[in-house]
């Protein structure tokens, strides 16, 4: 953590105590766009560094398959979230148990599928008062399916991220330490395996910021290639576990 937090105050325009934001109890802000990013990476980064000193080596994301130095994935969260700030309070994200065929004949404009969770599970992201339509609209009528509101006030993976895409990649330039070799890494941006640490450049992660996350095609194609039996979801909810029970 210690390392992290100095990767973060080499920054231009040093944030926020890495620590002390994690050390919070009931005023935690790990809900808000910008810390969620950077503080779920530190503590991804911490167990991926714990899991390696016992010769456990997780298979999964771009710095745990040594893609990326820790400094560098410390800097494409914390900027992800710093620029996500701007639209902090513009949009809502929901959670919704409905195929994406499903869900796309209750979609309006201003509403797109954020990530595919599961074969039976969507989050939708957008303009909270069309969110707020769309979840109504299916609790009237499919009163059994599960259906609700993150409270994210951000409506990440949507239209509104669009002109972050080049501001975000600007903010890479110089900070990305992309090794020479790694382990395959499943993309949830495009479902294909990634061998060439190249690939994973600003453009890759400019990408990531808006488009649809394909979470449930990814796992699928995973499961398929490998014989992976743990998958760990670390955030400050666990919608992906609750959705991808039904995989």
């Amino acid at each position: 953590m210690l390392r992290l937090e100095r990767a973060l105050k080499g920054l231009q325009d040093p944030p926020w105590s890495l620590q002390e934001e994690l050390c919070r109890t009931s005023d935690s802000r790990v809900t808000e766009a910008e810390f969620c990013q950077p503080l779920c990476t530190a503590i991804q980064i911490g167990l991926v560094n714990l899991l390696a000193s016992w010769r456990v080596r997780p298979a999964a994301a771009a710095y745990a398959a040594g893609a990326i130095s820790e400094k560098s994935a410390m800097i494409l969260a914390y900027y992800r979230g710093k620029l996500a700030k701007q639209k902090m309070g513009l949009g809502e994200m929901a959670s919704i148990g409905l195929s994406s065929d499903e869900v796309n004949l209750y979609l309006e404009d201003g509403v797109v599928i954020a990530c595919r969770d599961s074969p039976q599970g969507v989050t939708l992201s957008g303009e909270k008062s069309k969110i707020d339509i769309e979840v109504e609209k299916v609790r009237n009528d499919l009163s059994d399916i599960f259906c609700r509101n993150l409270g994210l006030k951000i409506a990440n993976h949507s239209q509104q991220m669009k002109c972050l895409r080049p501001l975000y990649e600007a903010s890479l330039a110089g900070h990305l330490q992309i090794n020479s070799h790694m382990l395959p890494m499943l993309s949830s941006v495009t479902t294909a395996v990634v061998t060439d640490p190249q690939e994973l450049g600003a453009a890759y992660w400019r990408r990531n910021l808006e488009c649809t996350v394909l979470f449930a095609d990814a796992v699928r194609n995973l499961l398929k290639e490998d014989k992976a039996n743990i998958l760990l979801e670390i955030g400050p909810h666990g919608l992906l576990t609750i959705s991808s029970g039904v995989m």
